[in-house]
């Protein structure tokens, strides 16, 4: 690791909501982001800017790049979907060939692993852990579910759910569950070869060290704790201020090279600490508190990059790349996306950043350019005090005669508001309505007086005056229409 300080390369954006992984290629030429907006962003590493954008996805919850197929990835979604996605031309515009494969799952997907030589691949979706082969673009084969995992104090009653998958060189499985610690698995038996009960009982993410040796798991409480993988048993912890309020699971990455461990966070700052001195190197702050998302590759000109995605902060989520090598695009260079082209492309803010002030005067002002396109008269209206809808027409034609009214002559838009509220005078029917639709649709008679109303305002804002009273009220029961005079009752 260089010694030199890690500052900000560029910001990257293209997320709405919540960043809930961040995975770069085995190359290190690509960068894939998901998140709780449904959207997977490819962000090209050379550039620093979006060459693929996939979106109307189910919130993504975990993602890995195939280790010996080029351009693919696999990724799991909150409504238990899982996909591949292989990139036939990852920064051009050709069509993309995916495949939704376990869409049986309808368990939120928690994690994905896959072997390094891509020969098997490890979902947990709900309660289960479960076990493909051969995970190719086009066929996955060999299904096969691990069993429950070994109850330890306190967890009988509740529900294993993995918070991390690793495989292992001696081909074994590890898996950090939330309450049900860590557990071995034997692939080929299907049996537990060891499990490890945790210092502190809620295990957030785990990381396996590059030699193998430790795995690094982050706890709920008070920092990340360290297991011996061959003894098995407790070793160590990393203490800081963990926020109890969160209750999020915070992600652990080992530096390739083993030296550094690379923490998220839940006040604002992510954590690069020494795994031989356990000192904490440098924080590297960002906006908002909680941090669920970090990942470190190799830079193509030496040293590392570290990619660090932030949680609820709305438009304003974003990816803060930090190097330590000054080389490569400026921030200021990098910092806008391109419109990478696909059909299940979302539209997402090219610069969320500007604020939520400005992103709502440009909605006022697209909206105000089609009504001034598909109705020019509409402008004066803006600059008028309100003024209230004008009396109901008079219409003394069928003075003294009784008649039924259509569509045409009895419109009105009903309010919320109680009609025992306006005094209303009406002859020989009493009316007892309570509904939202137009009184076009209710027959009516009246007499003496045509009323014509289309308002959206309180009925109390319009001046009715009839003859003879009768009370209009609020009723749950459907519109009654009574013609016989004598059946008039007040209510």
């Amino acid at each position: 690791m260089s010694s030199s300080p890690y500052t900000v390369l560029t910001t990257l954006y293209g997320h709405i909501n919540s960043i809930n992984v961040v995975k770069s290629s085995p190359d290190g030429k690509h960068l894939a982001s998901g998140g709780e907006d449904g959207t997977i962003v490819i962000y090209s590493t050379k550039t620093w800017r979006a060459v693929k954008r996939y979106g109307n996805l189910s919130p993504v919850s975990a993602l890995v790049w195939h280790p010996t197929i080029p351009s693919t990835i696999i990724f799991g979604c909150k409504n238990g979907d899982v996909e591949t996605v292989h990139f036939r031309d990852p920064e051009g515009d050709d069509a993309d060939y995916r495949r939704v494969w376990v869409d049986w799952m309808k368990h939120p997907v928690t994690c994905i692993a896959m072997d390094v030589n891509g020969a098997s691949v490890a979902i947990s979706h709900g309660a289960e852990v479960t076990i493909f082969d051969q995970p190719t673009i086009s066929m996955w084969s060999g299904m096969k579910a691990l069993p429950p995992p070994p109850s330890v104090a306190d967890s009988e009653d509740t529900t294993p759910t993995a918070r991390s998958i690793h495989f292992l060189q001696d081909s074994s499985l590890l898996v950090s569950y939330l309450e049900h610690g860590i557990v071995c698995w034997d692939l080929k038996s299907g049996s537990t070869r060891w499990n490890i009960v945790p210092r502190v009982r809620y295990i957030g993410r785990s990381c396996v060290s590059p030699d193998g040796k430790f795995v690094a798991v982050s706890n709920m409480y008070d920092g990340v704790d360290f297991y011996s993988i061959s003894t098995p048993a407790f070793s160590h912890t990393i203490q800081y201020r963990v926020n109890p309020h969160m209750n999020s699971p915070i992600p652990v990455e080992f530096f390739p090279d083993g030296r550094v461990l690379l923490i998220g966070g839940t006040h604002g700052s992510a954590r690069m600490v020494d795994t031989q001195t356990y000192e904490t190197i440098q924080l590297l702050p960002h906006s908002g508190d909680l941090i669920q998302a970090v990942n470190v590759h190799r830079a193509s000109g030496g040293g590392w990059v570290i990619s660090v995605g932030v949680s609820e902060l709305g438009t304003e989520t974003a990816i803060k790349v930090w190097s330590s090598n000054t080389g490569g695009p400026s921030e200021k260079d990098t910092q806008s996306t391109t419109n990478a082209t696909d059909e299940r492309i979302v539209d997402i803010p090219e610069q969320p950043r500007r604020g939520l002030f400005i992103n709502i005067l440009s909605i006022i002002f697209l909206v105000a350019s089609v009504l001034l396109l598909n109705n020019p008269d509409w402008w004066p209206h803006l600059v008028q005090p309100a003024i209230p809808p004008p009396p109901p027409r008079r219409n003394h034609r069928n003075m003294g005669t009784t008649r039924s009214f259509n569509e045409a002559e009895v419109i009105a838009k009903v309010r919320s508001t109680l009609w025992a509220d306006i005094p209303i005078t009406l002859t020989e029917t009493d009316i007892v309505i309570e509904t939202s639709t137009l009184w076009a649709d209710i027959p009516i008679t009246l007499t003496e007086t045509d009323i014509v109303i289309e308002t959206s305002t309180l009925w109390a804002d319009i001046p009715i005056t009839l003859t003879e009273t009768d009370i209009v009220t609020e009723t749950s029961t459907p519109p009654v229409l009574e013609a016989d005079a004598s059946a008039r009752r007040d209510t």
